[in-house]
């Protein structure tokens, strides 16, 4: 591929201009608050890691988090804000660095300002953009860096909490029947990785990596538009990747550097008689992989292909993704091609009041690793709901899901919402 004729074409892209008009002041000077809003949840949770894992403590450990969203808006200004703590009692008693890392989270997760008119909308402030129709598996859904404290648990009850929001800047207009918008994400953030000693630690990862530079500019395009009746959205993507590239230097101690990413992609929903059809396919022009001694600057193409379906209380979702490696050195000695796979199915009982489900995700690269996840939950009245869960990890330590294999757990949580 000709990668300069390809920078340039994403440089006009991406570099188009984050102006707010000046008309902006004036209508500072006549704020009048109009409307506020607020919602949130209370929530315990127990859990219990399984009996029959050699060498770990089964008794019950207690959770505490909660989320309030404050919003005001007035005329065309609006402000959001959604704060989020979580208390975890066992790590008390912890090493000084998974305490101060994971006893208590208490954050400002997101602030943002809005201005909007009739076809211009501008965004500032530390928020979330999610990108591509896939759940799950992260195609192009690049722009905000994962929180894998507790491996992948939190993402997938609730992707906004799994992510982690940044500084940014966003820009939409409405020209007809094609929505764009444009993002300018600030300061690279790394993906948070479970703190060493904890229940999600990743064995080997090393600890305390000192990052060279995080004051990198990522930036982002998007065009949405309605062919018929597919959803069609375009991308494309110049920033870093969250995961640093790792080496050691003479003393012995552990660096980081954010590696380049750059991608071009596509994604679409089609609906059907029996469903929707959904799908995400990327091309990442620069990418980079571990190595022992550095790094491989690589490129590679991803795809995810999936289908909803819905009928009385039933809900069926399905998923296949597959990412190959392109361009890839000798030096690299796991395969070129990793395959994943999700089922979910849903079943709502008593007149929605109950609703079982069973998730299932697989993971394939060099060897087959699973996670599973089984739920029962019981609208106890209006605004509360009680939920029991088993969670299962299958494969070796070398994999995705293996890795947490020491992790199966079993949880009861108590969830007001208001």
């Amino acid at each position: 591929m000709n990668r300069p004729v390809t920078s340039s074409f994403m440089g006009m892209a991406l570099g188009l201009p984050f102006l707010i008009p000046t008309f902006f002041s004036s209508n500072v000077q006549s704020l009048e608050l109009d409307d506020f809003t607020s919602k949130g949840f209370a929530r315990v949770e127990y859990q219990g890691r399984s009996p029959y894992v050699d060498d770990q403590d089964t008794d019950l450990r207690e959770n505490f988090d909660g989320k309030l969203e404050l919003d005001w808006s007035s005329s065309d200004f609006s402000l959001d804000t959604l704060s989020y703590f979580k208390y975890r009692p066992q790590y008390a008693d912890e090493h000084s660095d998974v305490k101060d890392e994971l006893e208590w989270n208490a954050d400002l997760r997101e602030w943002f300002v809005t201005y909007e008119t009739s076809s211009w909308l501008y965004r500032v402030g530390k928020q979330q953009v999610a990108w591509g129709k896939g759940d799950y598996f992260r195609i192009v859904d690049v722009i905000n860096p994962l929180d894998l404290r507790e491996g992948l648990l939190t993402y997938i009850d609730d992707y906004a909490l799994g992510r982690q929001s940044r500084n940014m800047a966003v820009v939409e207009h409405y020209s007809g029947e094609i929505e764009y918008q444009w993002i300018a994400a600030y300061e690279t953030q790394e993906t948070l990785a479970a703190p060493d000693r904890s229940d999600f630690a990743v064995q080997g990862y090393p600890a305390n990596i000192d990052i060279e530079n995080n004051n990198n500019i990522d930036v982002g395009f998007r065009a949405r538009f309605f062919l018929d009746s597919t959803d069609l959205d375009i991308y494309a993507f110049d920033g870093y990747n969250p995961d640093p590239i790792v080496t050691q230097n003479n003393l012995g101690q552990f660096e980081g550097r954010f590696a380049k990413r750059q991608l071009l992609a596509l994604s679409f929903a089609r609906p059907n008689d029996y469903g929707v059809i959904r799908s995400d396919m990327a091309y990442y022009l620069k990418e980079s992989l571990q190595l022992n001694s550095g790094e491989d600057e690589i490129s590679k193409v991803d795809l995810l292909v999936g289908f909803d379906a819905q009928e009385n209380e039933w809900s069926f979702n399905f998923q296949g993704a597959l990412s190959q490696y392109l361009s890839v050195s000798d030096e690299f000695t796991r395969e070129e091609q990793v395959v994943s796979a999700s089922a979910f199915i849903e079943k709502q009982w008593s007149h929605l009041r109950i609703t079982s489900s069973i998730l299932w995700l697989f993971n394939y690269q060099d060897d087959a690793s699973s996670m599973v996840k089984y739920l029962v939950s019981y609208e106890w009245f209006n605004s509360a709901i009680v939920e029991f869960g088993v969670i299962g990890f299958e494969g070796k330590k070398s994999t995705l899901h293996g890795m947490y294999d020491d992790q199966d757990r079993m949880y009861a949580n108590l969830k007001y919402s208001f």
